[in-house]
C-alpha cells in the first residue's frame, strides 16, 4: 500500500487509545499492554505543564465541545535551538517485532504567539514519529514520521522529506480556532526482514495530503534491526530563530493518540 491507503488500519478499533483525560495520561483503550504515556521534552526545551480540558457530551454521549491535552513548547533563552515538548508511549520489544504499525493523532487549536501578543510567521510543527530513545529527545535518537507544518501565520502543509511548496491550507491560527478545525494526522510503517518504508497523511477537515517515504534509515530497515523503534507519539516543536524578538511559544491541544500493532 501507498499514501492515503497505506494509513488506514485494517481494523477501527485501535488496539491502544488515549483521550488524553488527565496528567495520569492513562489510555482508554490498551490491547498492547503499553500503559500509559510520558511527557518529555528536548535538551533546549522547557517542561511546560500540561493543560486538561474536559469534554462536553450531550445525549447519547455524543461530543458537543471537544476536550483534551494542551502541549505547549518554549525554548527558555530564546535562542536559536529548536525546542520541543513530547509526549510519547514506550516499549522494548513490541515495535521491535511489528511488521506493520500505524499511529493516528487528532489535535485542533494549532497556535504560535510572539511575546508581543502577535502570531508567529517562523515555521514549527506539529510532529508524529516513531523513534528510539525514551521519551525524552536525545541527540543521537532516530526518528520517522511526518511533520505537520505551521508558517506565515497559519499556513499548513505536510512536511516528509520532501516539505511541500503549496500549503494545504491557509489561514489564521484564529480562524482555526473558531471554525472549529480538525487536524487528523497519521503515520504508517511496513517491514520485512530486509526493507523498510514508512509515510504520512494529513486531513483538515475532509482536505487531505500524503506522502511515502521510499527508505527507513539503515540503522531501522527489518523488523530484525538491533536499533530498533522503543517510542512512538508526538512532539511541538518550535522554530530556531535568532532573534529574541520572534520566538514564539507554539501550541495545539492533542484530543486523541491512537496505534495499531500488526505482528
Amino acid at each position: 500500500m501507498k499514501g492515503a491507503d497505506a494509513v488506514k488500519p485494517t481494523d477501527l478499533t485501535p488496539h491502544y487509545l488515549n483521550l488524553f483525560e488527565s496528567a495520569a495520561l492513562k489510555p482508554a483503550i490498551d490491547l498492547t499492554g503499553l500503559g500509559s504515556m510520558k511527557l518529555g521534552k528536548s535538551p533546549a526545551g522547557v517542561a511546560t505543564t500540561p493543560k486538561f480540558e474536559s469534554a462536553v457530551y450531550g445525549a447519547g454521549g455524543v461530543i458537543k465541545k471537544p476536550g483534551g491535552m494542551v502541549l505547549t513548547a518554549k525554548h527558555p533563552n530564546n535562542q536559536d535551538n529548536v525546542a520541543s515538548r513530547l509526549v510519547y508511549a514506550l516499549s522494548s520489544t513490541q515495535f521491535k517485532s511489528a511488521k506493520r504499525m500505524v499511529a493516528e493523532v487528532v489535535f485542533d487549536h494549532p497556535d504560535a504567539v510572539l511575546n508581543t501578543g502577535k502570531p508567529a510567521l517562523d515555521q514549527w510543527a506539529v510532529a508524529l514519529n516513531f523513534k528510539t530513545g525514551n521519551h525524552n529527545d536525545g541527540s543521537t535518537d532516530v526518528r520517522v514520521g511526518p511533520t505537520c507544518q505551521f508558517l506565515n501565520g497559519g499556513d499548513v502543509r505536510l512536511g516528509m522529506v520532501v516539505h511541500r511548496i503549496d500549503p494545504l491550507e491557509s489561514h489564521t491560527y484564529k480562524h482555526y480556532r473558531t471554525q472549529k478545525a480538525t487536524f487528523r494526522f497519521s503515520l504508517y510503517v511496513e517491514r520485512t526482514n530486509a526493507t523498510s518504508v514508512a509515510g504520512g497523511a494529513l486531513d483538515i477537515d475532509g482536505v487531505t495530503d500524503s506522502s511515502d517515504l521510499s527508505n527507513l534509515p539503515p540503522n531501522l530497515s527489518g523488523i530484525t534491526s538491533a536499533n530498533a523503534f522503543t517510542a512512538v507519539g508526538i512532539a511541538i516543536v518550535t522554530p530556531g530563530v535568532n532573534d529574541p524578538l520572534k520566538v514564539p511559544t507554539v501550541s495545539a491541544r492533542l484530543r486523541s493518540f491512537a496505534l495499531w500493532i500488526y505482528p
